[in-house]
């Protein structure tokens, strides 16, 4: 297994079973981005299963990446046709059952979510993975740049309760994640604009 990159940088990846589900003991917690780690990781699966047959990447801040997964078999295609125009472009996969990976920068604080925001859309983020179908014959829709996540998304995400973000429990402090603070979303925003990818 060969290293996957994206806009220049390596991701951390792991094996899957051909259902998606993890093929290595510690699932996403086991990615890996370096060569020799890949190396030494799919051996070690291989000799356990010889049934690995998908490649998953850990999303979130491990590789810098959310996904927005569309399953159409569940209607998130119909959310994708009326928000089309509020998605910033940005790299899309084809996935196996034909819907979509809209891949994104990740921001801080961003967490998985199913139908948080409408049914058959899933957010792939800090605690996710999503399968890499470009490796495995699907096509690549958009090839990019990676855009930031959608800040208005984020702040549905914020509104639907699906505890993206922990707030602090006064409201003139900043926001937590995970007990720590974090910068306001728009300083982030205009910080991540000044660095390179």
């Amino acid at each position: 297994m060969r290293q996957i990159f994206l806009e220049g940088r390596a991701l951390h990846i792991f094996p899957c079973k051909a259902d998606k589900t993890p093929a290595c003991e510690h699932g996403f917690d086991d990615a890996v981005a370096d060569q020799a780690g890949i190396d030494r990781l799919w051996s070690a699966v291989w000799q356990r299963n010889r049934a690995t047959a998908l490649i998953g990447v850990a999303t979130g801040v491990i590789s810098g990446i959310a996904v927005i997964d569309i399953d159409p078999r569940r209607g998130g295609d119909k959310w994708l046709f009326e928000n089309l125009d509020r998605l910033a472009k940005t790299r899309a996969h084809e996935t196996q059952s034909f819907g979509q990976h809209l891949i994104y920068r990740h921001l801080p604080g961003l967490r998985c979510s199913r139908d948080a925001i409408a049914p058959g859309v899933e957010i792939k983020a800090d605690g996710g993975y999503a399968i890499w179908w470009p490796s495995h014959g699907c096509r690549v829709l958009c090839e990019g740049p990676v855009a930031m996540f959608p800040a208005w998304l984020m702040a549905e995400l914020d509104a639907a309760g699906s505890d993206v973000t922990a707030q602090s429990s006064r409201g003139d402090a900043a926001p937590l994640v995970d007990g720590r603070p974090r910068l306001p979303r728009d300083l982030y925003l205009n910080a991540i604009r000044l660095l390179p990818a």
